[in-house]
């Protein structure tokens, strides 16, 4: 297999504002399951190296921004449990597993009860086909039950996130880095086709900056997908989103203010830095090819 050399490593450095500061210091960004802590622990920022990594956002992350905005809940933008059937080989298997975990995010995130408990037997079901199911707990599922039972949003959206990390460690400790590299682009595409498809855009506009933070998003996305290019179905999807990158990269950067760091509920957060420009034009284009690129993984056209 012919390796993809035109994508670009793993960017280090500043884009845009308000973007999730996964890690700070040392050689190696964390892993989520790094990530996790108790809520009380304090986050302690290091001293000397201030070197930043950015990671490509949890569904979650994404979907908290919908909320930050006001955006109101839509269904209508997910992809329907029943096509569950469809997914009957492993790559599209992998990369539904990625779209429906975007799915369910968003479901919790607004408190959907019936729609969390419908999109976590999804995954569930696709954990088994996928031979991860081992990776979840059992409770974890009961647990899902009792707080839709008790409408605690916040427990939704924790347990929806600790299934996420649960399949992304599961799958890292056993070497099964091409599975998760599917996983993670079908939960990224979901996630920016809701995210592109809440709102009317307004340039200039908050909508429009997250919107335009993707630039960077992407770019961490293919060095992440690099370490796997070797395995066909990864490479197969990596070539279909070319047009999207190439989107991307052509995105004009306008140098903005200095960098500066600040600690929101003890996750730190950059902001400053060049800002990416995005038209309506550019945001036409975006939702075509986000469009395009999901309609070919949730139709299992791959």
């Amino acid at each position: 297999m012919k390796k993809l050399n035109t994508w670009k490593p793993i960017i280090i450095g500043a884009m845009s504002a308000s973007l999730l500061m996964v890690s700070c210091g040392g050689d190696e960004p964390k892993k989520p399951e790094e990530n996790k802590k108790p809520d009380n622990q304090e986050v302690v920022k290091p001293e000397v190296n201030h070197n930043v990594y950015y990671a490509v956002p949890t569904p979650n992350e994404l979907f908290n921004v919908l909320k930050t905005l006001k955006m109101p809940f839509n269904a209508s933008l997910m992809n329907d449990p029943a096509n569950v059937e469809k997914y009957n080989e492993s790559m599209s298997q992998a990369l539904n597993f990625g779209v429906y975990s975007a799915d369910l995010a968003m479901a919790a995130s607004y408190n959907e009860g019936t729609n969390t408990l419908a999109y976590f037997k999804v995954i569930r079901k696709l954990g088994e086909s996928l031979n991860i199911s081992s990776a979840f707990d059992e409770t974890v599922f009961k647990r899902i039950e009792e707080n839709i039972n008790s409408g605690k949003s916040d427990s939704l959206t924790s347990l929806s996130n600790e299934t996420y990390y649960d399949a992304y460690s599961y799958l890292e400790s056993n070497d099964r880095g091409a599975t998760l590299a599917l996983i993670v682009i079908g939960g990224w595409v979901e996630s920016v086709h809701i995210l592109a498809n809440s709102s009317e855009f307004v340039e200039g506009s908050e909508f429009s900056k997250r919107l335009a933070d993707q630039k960077l998003t992407m770019e961490n996305l293919m060095g992440f997908l690099m370490q796997y290019q070797d395995d066909e179905n990864v490479a197969i999807v990596m070539e279909e989103m070319i047009p999207l990158d190439e989107f991307f990269m052509n995105l004009e950067v306008i140098e903005g203010e200095e960098i500066s760091t600040t600690q929101e509920d003890g996750v730190y957060v950059l902001t400053g830095g060049a800002d990416v420009s995005m038209s309506a034009k550019d945001f036409e284009i975006l939702k075509s090819l986000v469009s395009d690129l999901r309609n070919s993984i949730i139709n299992a056209e791959f």
